[in-house]
């Protein structure tokens, strides 16, 4: 989630407790007050823009960041399952090639295989 505020950045700056603000409200009323509150306004808007600007981009970055590792991640998983499904085939190929005996075999272990995984996940599941 990305969320930033610019109320809690402005209302730091807009009270009494600030020099800057207590000076422009000391000033006499007029045009030169009028002038001095609209530039510290602005000042006080924009410097809130920026630093809410930077902090989201902080935040956007790890973002990016999480889920390039993620998909990175997710790749490096398929990537070795594509290896050890080749391998597996090629293994099967050299097994059919050699004579059915062998394959048949290899079908059992693998069968065996799956039957070991899918009990795993039913234990699992019942956790």
């Amino acid at each position: 989630m990305i969320h930033g505020f610019i109320k809690k950045r402005v209302l730091k700056r807009v009270s009494l407790d600030d020099a800057e603000c207590l000076e422009v409200l000391k000033m006499e009323k007029g045009k030169a007050k009028a002038a001095a509150m609209k530039n510290f306004m602005n000042k006080v808007l924009r410097t809130a823009v920026e630093d809410l600007t930077k902090e989201l981009k902080k935040i956007i970055y790890k973002q990016c960041d999480n889920l390039v590792d993620k998909i990175q991640g997710r790749l490096d998983d398929i990537e070795y399952s594509s290896a050890d499904i080749l391998k597996n085939y090629e293994e099967i190929s050299a097994l059919k090639e050699s004579g059915e005996v062998g394959l048949e075999t290899k079908k059992a272990k693998i069968m065996s295989d799956i039957s070991i995984c899918d009990f795993a996940i039913l234990m699992v599941a019942e956790l």
